[in-house]
């Protein structure tokens, strides 16, 4: 009795905050969710520098970062993004395009969704053409290495093993810079294992030369 009791007294103390914080902040989302909308579809370098910076003030995002779904997808996104620029990369998460557009919130955060579902399905399932839909998903939407590296870190429940399986894909599939990137994630996290270290340096060749 005392158990229900608590759950109860629990449940509505978790109600009234949910309340609560949707009566200080649920309109502020809603504004901030439309104007990084309307920066994505604008696509402009500009658009975008402005989404980092945002993204980049912690005291801007701390009210979502564990409220709204979308918001906590949008955060990821932007690591992703941030990444590929940092490292270069020609086609980044926001160049992907449906039907000659830029791709808005919630179809950005679709497409991370379906990613999840296919790292997912090879990750939990074994299914026999797992592996063969996610290389299908990376060459359909040119998913970059920065980003493939990213995703396993934020999504994968055992990140090594993750690795490792999606790095005999690509190679298998002949993507060798997804296979040199995935080699080189796998190195920093077992810096002693030989193996790695000779793969790295055959594939050295293909993706540096």
């Amino acid at each position: 009795m005392q158990s229900r009791e608590t759950n109860e007294e629990f449940a509505r103390e978790q109600e009234n905050a949910n309340k609560g914080w949707e009566t200080c902040y649920g309109a502020a989302l809603k504004a901030r969710l439309k104007w990084i909308d309307q920066m994505l579809m604008e696509g402009t370098d500009e658009a975008h520098e402005k989404l980092l910076a945002f993204f980049a003030d912690e005291k801007e995002i701390a009210p979502y970062g564990n409220r709204s779904n979308a918001m906590i997808e949008m955060i990821v996104i932007m690591d992703i993004y941030k990444a590929e620029v940092e490292m270069g990369e020609a086609h980044t998460i926001f160049d992907r395009k449906i039907e000659g557009r830029r791709m808005g919130e919630t179809e950005l955060t679709a497409y991370m969704r379906a990613f999840r579902f296919l790292m997912w399905r090879l990750e939990f399932t074994k299914e026999a053409d797992a592996g063969e839909k996610l290389i299908q998903f990376l060459k359909e939407n040119q998913v970059s290495p920065v980003f493939l590296c990213k995703a396993v870190n934020t999504m994968a429940s055992d990140e090594f093993s993750m690795l490792c399986e999606i790095m005999e894909l690509t190679l298998e599939a002949k993507m060798f810079r997804h296979t040199y990137w995935l080699l080189l994630k796998m190195q920093r996290l077992a810096p002693g294992e030989e193996s790695i270290r000779q793969m790295i340096e055959g594939l050295k060749a293909y993706v540096t030369g």
